[in-house]
């Protein structure tokens, strides 16, 4: 393991300038960022930031499970909340009637209202007959991280990793959770963000060859590292900077989409990489990796055929 930490280095000042530029461009939806909103988690009108209602209505929104990266869903929760507060308490709404708790989550245009309403209730009992229906109960002494994920699993019902590392990021920030070493609490890192910042030229290799992992370390951990100091360099919150990644890890590096991404001048395309699921392995190239097109770099729709034109948006292909 030793060796092949040490069989790796790291740019940081690539880091922070890529960072920053990806930043910019998600705040001000530019270029790829252009259709998504940042996702604002501002409190309702009334709520006292650290307060019990404040943890109420975080538990409450991120109990929508995928639905809380809606800015639609922040918007229409704030404003159920400033009209009707109840709705938000936990033995309210094991006292509520089917019909005014069904109304309310139509309300929030939740997919499957009936499904979210159990789950309301049984976070509701869980909450009254564990924690005296407070969230900030699940951890009155500071726990280790990976013991709050799993208390936090368990009251919400939800096993997406991202979106409970999220909510455990919000409410720590608002000591609303006391969690050991909260430092540790920096950018959600997955498999997708460390071939990011391997394609990037942020992580290298010293050697002709690396073989490691995606998710696990030294891969990651550097990886978590990299992007907390960037964190911490620009003052921002870590949601700020992992949502912007993510889209590029998720939605452009693993199919080698690299014409649309934001900061494709700036790539390091000097290596050649072999993956099979998560196992990666890595070798230095002589000359920069052309990336050829095998879709189109204005709407992202993958080429059915050999044409000058897009199938779907109509544009010219740029060959």
């Amino acid at each position: 393991m030793s060796d092949q930490k040490n069989s790796l280095i790291v740019d940081q000042s690539k880091a922070r300038e890529l960072g920053e530029s990806i930043y910019h461009q998600y705040q001000n939806r530019l270029g790829l960022f252009e259709k998504y909103e940042p996702v604002d988690y501002s409190l309702p009108t009334g709520i006292i930031s650290g307060s019990k209602g404040h943890s109420l209505f975080l538990t409450y929104v991120f109990a929508l499970d995928d639905m809380i990266n809606s800015n639609s869903i922040w918007r229409k929760a704030r404003q159920i909340y400033e009209e009707t507060p109840w709705f938000f308490d936990a033995e309210q709404i094991l006292t509520r009637s089917n019909t005014g708790l069904s109304d309310t989550l139509i309300k929030l245009n939740v997919t499957e209202p009936n499904e979210h309403m159990k789950r309301w209730r049984t976070i509701s009992k869980n909450l009254l007959y564990s924690y005296a229906g407070d969230p900030r109960k699940l951890t009155e002494k500071p726990l280790e991280l990976s013991r709050v994920i799993k208390k936090v699993k368990k009251l919400l019902e939800i096993n997406d990793d991202r979106i409970i590392y999220r909510y455990i990021q919000l409410m720590s920030a608002s000591r609303l959770l006391k969690i050991k070493k909260s430092k540790d609490l920096g950018v959600f890192i997955d498999s997708n963000i460390v071939l990011f910042t391997i394609y990037t030229g942020i992580i290298k290799i010293q050697n002709d060859f690396f073989e490691g992992y995606l998710d696990k370390d030294p891969l990651s951990t550097l990886t978590r590292k990299v992007w907390n100091k960037v964190v911490k360099t620009l003052k921002i919150k870590p949601w700020n900077l992992e949502k912007p990644l993510s889209i590029i890890g998720n939605k452009l590096c693993p199919d080698m989409k690299c014409l649309l991404c934001p900061i494709y001048s700036n790539c390091d395309k000097k290596f050649n990489i072999k993956i099979s699921k998560n196992k990666i392995e890595i070798g230095i190239s002589k000359t920069e990796k052309i990336i050829k097109s095998k879709f189109c770099s204005y709407c992202g729709r993958n080429l059915e055929k050999i044409s000058k034109y897009c199938d779907y948006c109509g544009k010219k292909i740029d060959q």
